[in-house]
């Protein structure tokens, strides 16, 4: 029986895999047509729900088949994925025109060194360099990078750097203002590059 036969007969449009297990069920049967079709709908004998059940065993059987092909694909990404950075061979990395976190924690671990509020900040940045306090934003963090061996450089995370003073020549603040980033260090005024 051909599916737009058993369609025509019932009036019911299985998909392709339920019609797969209906003419199973209709080349075991020996009956005609007709006669079949008339007990898939009445479902006499669990015609209908036999045929239902094989066709949703097959999926469920495909579904954990895909799900374990899944699941070993993306055990194998990871492993690659590992591979790669060994293989690329990422390195720490400090733009070295900005003020160092080994300078920075060197500063930070004075005990008469202050930790900074943003407004005392924006107060020194304004009466120093004449900055405007409402555009200036004081930044508390700055990234971390790292370096490949072809000179990719990645952003990794974020490192705490409070804004430090102990006297004029001896202090940091990193801020942006307008679209400029900077680095007060030591009373000088420097560019920061990220």
């Amino acid at each position: 029986m051909l599916l737009e036969e058993f369609e025509a007969l019932t009036g019911f449009y299985p998909d392709q895999l339920l019609y797969e297990m209906i003419e199973k069920e209709y080349m075991e049967s020996h009956k005609t047509k007709e006669e079949f079709c008339k007990d898939y709908l009445k479902n006499r004998d669990g015609l209908a729900n036999k045929a239902q059940r094989s066709a949703s065993l097959i999926l469920a059987k495909e579904k954990m088949e895909n799900e374990k092909k899944i699941s070993n694909l993306n055990k194998e990404i990871e492993g690659l994925k590992e591979a790669l950075e060994k293989e690329l061979e990422w390195k720490p990395y400090e733009f070295r025109r900005n003020v160092s976190q080994k300078e920075y924690d060197k500063m930070a671990a004075e005990e008469n060194m202050v930790r900074l509020n943003d407004e005392q900040c924006k107060n020194i940045l304004s009466d120093w360099f004449g900055f405007v306090p409402e555009r200036v934003t004081i930044l508390h963090r700055v990234p971390c990078h790292e370096i490949n061996r072809h000179n990719l450089v990645r952003n990794v995370g974020m490192v705490v750097r409070d804004p430090l003073y102990f006297s004029t020549d001896w202090n940091y603040i990193r801020f942006d203002c307008g679209l400029g980033s900077y680095e007060l260090y030591n009373g000088t005024l420097r560019l920061y590059y990220d």
